[in-house]
């Protein structure tokens, strides 16, 4: 059964030829199958395209489809030739049906070096390529960048290294002892791809010559250093200095700072990404008030502790000198992060009880009994009680 042509272009009944011709020329650049080199169904979509707008562009056709659902019995016609094709998305045409003109009005004539006519099919690949471009972001290196609690709250110098590709400095990128070896590929000629008709339409490919280099180095004189590959990888060394209170997923752009990319001839851009790396006693909690956990045995709880701890940068004490409810949060207001809008959070103080075996605890077991012990339940007669004093504790 043959694919609805209005699912095809993602149009309704119901839509103009504009939006009929705007859906087709989205799609054909979307589904091109130069852009879509890795899907072995990209020619069969692209051509299912240009069927679907061939007959839909067309009232004559349009109608009888919306008649019978199918274009079987009209009159033999079918798809238009690349010729209808190259005229819809682009305004021009090949030989034999060239109107000569580019939309707005502007004319062109096909040259090659030599001063004779050149192939109209390469210059339909150099539009469609140069369209293609026009809608592709520029490469960039992603770099994730971890950061601890220090660099959020001083917002600290960053040193940052890694390893990327770059021209190779020895041949300054030509793959070759010197560039007098590199000879342009005589299949191609310097291309890197080739141009096969396939029935109405046109299929490029890789050149099998030169693997789509478009050139080739005679006597293989290569880099030594590269061994021809043209770029090698290097360290890139980069000194930030954090902004305080960074948030988490900060982003830095730094413009063609990054890899060599082979294809486009230029320096990718780094998009440093910095990310949270909070690590204990810190915590942040969803305001980014700074948690601080504190360790403290049930002796300290009841008879107060003197506890040297590292805040941030800092040596303090931290002093307590009677019971507390550890369950209650401390807070020093406005001594946590300071965020890039100025405003400062808070630092909280939080209590975990460890529970240690203590043999002074044991040995005033009478004291807390008497200052400690509630009035007992009575106990019903029958219940069966189970004292943990008779039992065996082991360690968990």
């Amino acid at each position: 059964m043959t694919e609805n042509y209005y699912n095809v272009l993602g149009v309704s009944k119901d839509s103009s030829p504009e939006e009929i011709k705007k859906a087709f020329k989205i799609n054909a650049i979307k589904h091109h199958p130069d852009k879509n080199q890795d899907d072995p169904n990209a020619s069969a979509k692209f051509q299912k395209i240009n069927e679907a707008y061939s007959v839909l562009s067309d009232p004559d056709q349009k109608a009888y489809y919306d008649r019978t659902g199918n274009m079987e019995g009209f009159g033999g016609a079918g798809p238009g030739d690349i010729n209808d094709i190259l005229k819809n998305m682009f305004g021009m045409g090949m030989p034999g049906g060239m109107p000569g003109g580019m939309p707005g009005g502007f004319s062109f004539t096909f040259t090659n070096d030599d001063g004779g006519g050149g192939n109209p099919h390469d210059h339909f690949f150099n539009i469609f390529n140069n369209m293609q471009r026009q809608h592709q972001r520029h490469p960039i290196d992603l770099i994730e960048v971890s950061i601890d609690i220090n660099d959020i709250y001083y917002g600290n110098n960053k040193r940052i290294e890694f390893e990327a590709l770059d021209q190779c400095d020895a041949c300054h990128g030509c793959g070759a002892l010197d560039p007098s070896y590199i000879i342009k590929c005589i299949t191609c000629k310097g291309e890197g791809h080739v141009i096969q008709q396939m029935g109405p339409f046109l299929q490029r490919s890789g050149c099998p010559s030169c693997g789509g280099k478009g050139n080739s180095i005679k006597n293989n004189k290569v880099c030594l250093k590269c061994k021809g590959s043209k770029t090698h990888y290097c360290k890139k060394i980069f000194d930030l200095k954090l902004p305080q209170g960074v948030p988490n997923n900060f982003e830095l752009k730094m413009d063609k700072k990054g890899s060599y990319d082979e294809q486009s001839k230029k320096h990718k851009d780094i998009m440093f990404k910095f990310k949270y790396n909070i690590q204990d006693p810190y915590k942040l909690d969803e305001h980014n008030n700074v948690i601080y956990n504190v360790n403290i045995t049930i002796e300290d709880l009841l008879g107060g502790f003197i506890k040297p701890i590292k805040l941030f940068k800092e040596d303090v004490i931290l002093k307590s000198e009677k019971y507390f409810n550890p369950n209650k949060n401390i807070v020093l207001k406005n001594k946590g992060i300071s965020n890039i809008k100025q405003k400062t959070t808070n630092l909280i103080f939080k209590f975990n009880i460890e529970f240690i075996d203590s043999e002074r605890l044991s040995k005033y077991n009478d004291v807390f009994q008497k200052v400690l012990k509630k009035e007992s339940p009575e106990i019903q007669q029958g219940i069966r009680v189970i004292d943990i004093h008779d039992i065996e504790i082991k360690p968990t």
